[in-house]
C-alpha cells in the first residue's frame, strides 16, 4: 500500500533536538516528584541548614576585623574570662588564617555533607517509584522507546532527574553557602583560604550523587510494581548498612558492602580533618591541650575507617558499574 493511499503527510516543522528531548524527561521527571510534599519540606530544612552554614561563615568572619561591631558587642555583653579567650580565638585566626578559616571549612562541609546523605537517602525513597518503575509497570516506555529517542537518551533524561534533586539537596547548598560567607567576609581571606575545601566538599558530593543517582535508577528498574520501589531502596540502604556494619567488625572489605558506608569512608578522607589539628598544633603549641579530646575521637575514627585512600573511590565506581549494568538490562519493553 502506498503512502499516498494512508493519506501520509510529511512533518514540515522544525524538529526539536535530541538534547530538547532528553531534557523534556527531566523536566516532566521533575515535575512529578516535586508533588511530594515530604519533597519539599526536605529542600525547605536542607536550604535553613544552608543559611545556618552561613551565619556561622559570617559570625567567624567577624573575629578577622576586631573593629566590627559584633566583635565589640561580645567584648562588652561576656564577662572579662569569657572576654581574653574570644580575643585570643580572634588574635589566633588572624596570625594563622590559612589554618583556622581552611579548618572552619572542612569541618562544616565534613558535617553537612554526612547530614545531605541521610537527606538523600529519604529524598529518593520518596520518588523513585516515579522513575523506571512507572514506566515499566504501566508499560511506558515503549511509548518512549517508539520516539525519536535511545534508550541511552531515555537513561540519560532519568538520570538527569535524580542527579538534579540531589544536586539541590548536596552540592548547591554548600556552594551557596560557602559563596555568601565568602561575600560576607571582611576580606579575601575567606574566599583564599576556603577555596580548597569548597573544592573537596565538590569532589565528594559529585562523587556522591552521581554513586545514588544510578543506585536508585538501578533499584527503580527491578520493581515490576511501583508499590515495591520504595521497599527496595529502604531495604537496600538499611540492610546493606546493617551488613556492613556486622561484616566490618571481621573483616576490612565489610565496611565497603554499604554505598553510603563508603560514601562516608571516602568523605572522611577527602577532608582529611586530622591533618588540619596537626597543623594547628604545630603553629600554636597549647592549642594541643584544647584539641586533645578531639585529637583522640579522630584517631580512633581514622581506626575504624581504615587507612586506604583510594579503596573507597574504587568501590564507588564498582557500584557505578553495576548499577549501569543492571540499568541496561532492566530498562527495556519486554
Amino acid at each position: 500500500m502506498s503512502l499516498k493511499a494512508d493519506s501520509y503527510q510529511h512533518w514540515e516543522g522544525r524538529s526539536t533536538s535530541i538534547w530538547r528531548r532528553r531534557y523534556v524527561i527531566t523536566q516532566y521527571g521533575l515535575k512529578l516528584c516535586l508533588q511530594s510534599r515530604v519533597l519539599k519540606i526536605l529542600l525547605a530544612l536542607v536550604w535553613s541548614s544552608a543559611l545556618g552554614l552561613t551565619s556561622i561563615y559570617f559570625l567567624a568572619g567577624q573575629l578577622l576585623s576586631p573593629e566590627s561591631g559584633i566583635f565589640a558587642n561580645l567584648m562588652e555583653k561576656f564577662p572579662r574570662e569569657m572576654a581574653t579567650i574570644i580575643n585570643g580565638v580572634a588574635s589566633w585566626i588572624l596570625l594563622y588564617p590559612e589554618v583556622c578559616v581552611d579548618g572552619l571549612y572542612r569541618g562544616t562541609f565534613f558535617l553537612a555533607s554526612n547530614a545531605y546523605i541521610f537527606a538523600a537517602f529519604i529524598a529518593v525513597a520518596t520518588f523513585i517509584p516515579k522513575l523506571i518503575a512507572h514506566d515499566l509497570s504501566s508499560q511506558a516506555i515503549i511509548i518512549y522507546n517508539s520516539k525519536a529517542l535511545t534508550r541511552f537518551d531515555y537513561m540519560l533524561g532519568k538520570f538527569g532527574v535524580v542527579f538534579s534533586l540531589l544536586s539541590s539537596l548536596w552540592v548547591l547548598p554548600i556552594v551557596v553557602a560557602w559563596l555568601f560567607g565568602s561575600l560576607m567576609s571582611p576580606g579575601w581571606t575567606f574566599l583564599t583560604h576556603s577555596f580548597d575545601a569548597l573544592l573537596r566538599a565538590l569532589g565528594i558530593g559529585l562523587l556522591g550523587i552521581t554513586s545514588l543517582s544510578l543506585a536508585a535508577l538501578a533499584i527503580s528498574s527491578l520493581a515490576k510494581k511501583t508499590s515495591t520501589a520504595t521497599t527496595f531502596w529502604i531495604f537496600a540502604w538499611i540492610g546493606t548498612g546493617v551488613i556492613s556494619g556486622l561484616v566490618g567488625l571481621r573483616f576490612t572489605w565489610g565496611r565497603y558492602i554499604s554505598l553510603p558506608e563508603t560514601i562516608r569512608h571516602a568523605s572522611w578522607n577527602a577532608f582529611d580533618l586530622t591533618s588540619i589539628l596537626e597543623n594547628a598544633q604545630n603553629m600554636l603549641p597549647f592549642f594541643s591541650v584544647l584539641t586533645e579530646p578531639i585529637e583522640k575521637n579522630l584517631e580512633q575514627a581514622l581506626v575504624d575507617q581504615g587507612s586506604s585512600q583510594i579503596t573507597p573511590i574504587i568501590v564507588i565506581l564498582l557500584f557505578c558499574l553495576a548499577s549501569t549494568a543492571i540499568i541496561s538490562l532492566r530498562a527495556k519493553p519486554e
